[in-house]
């Protein structure tokens, strides 16, 4: 967050990057994470978005697996 606080961009959603996401049962999940700042009359306030990635990959792994067959 202190990136865009410090870059000056008030942009809802910014460019956004793949990580590892943690479950509450300590399993980990490949996700897509981004966020932003948005400037309100009441002030600043911080978005983040993530997308689990899981059916997404998968689906690239069996069309990479489909294409070697």
């Amino acid at each position: 967050m202190q990136n865009y606080h410090h870059s000056g961009h008030a942009k809802i959603i910014g460019i956004g990057r793949d990580v590892e996401g943690l479950r509450s049962n300590g399993t980990t999940f490949p996700m897509h994470l981004s966020g932003g700042r948005a400037d309100t009359p009441t002030g600043q306030i911080y978005v983040g978005i993530c997308h689990n990635l899981t059916d997404y990959k998968n689906a690239l792994l069996k069309l990479h697996a489909a294409g070697r067959s």
